[in-house]
């Protein structure tokens, strides 16, 4: 059996909602284009307060919640954090907020994919 502490990225529980969810929406920048005749070119463009307000929560629900050797549970400071788990996190939200985004700009648009 393994005792060794559980650095991974915290995962929220399924009944929780994302972070990113509870924080007022900042509207998106959305460019439609006509790319054909059943072709369209969608643009969104997240703006930045909304990366950095999705990327503040995470690292708080993070420090509240990780393990990291050297410190106090849920006392590891940010940079600690931003070293050790930045990349990861970084690419877990970016992934997290183009979907979220994209559903956002198709509902907005009242578009619906054809595939």
């Amino acid at each position: 059996m393994d005792n060794a502490p559980d650095t991974a990225l915290p995962k929220a529980p399924a009944d929780a909602a994302p972070a990113e969810v509870a924080a007022p929406k900042i509207p998106l920048e959305i460019a439609l284009d006509e790319a054909g005749p059943c072709r369209k070119v969608l643009k969104v463009a997240v703006p930045a307060e909304r990366i950095r307000g999705a990327m503040d929560d995470r690292y708080k629900e993070m420090g509240r919640t990780l393990f990291v050797p050297g410190f106090r549970p849920g006392h590891a400071p940010r940079r600690v954090l931003e070293r050790r788990f930045g990349k990861d996190l970084e690419e877990e939200l970016q992934k997290e907020l183009v979907e979220e985004c994209l559903k956002e700009a198709l509902e907005e648009r009242k578009i619906s994919p054809l595939a």
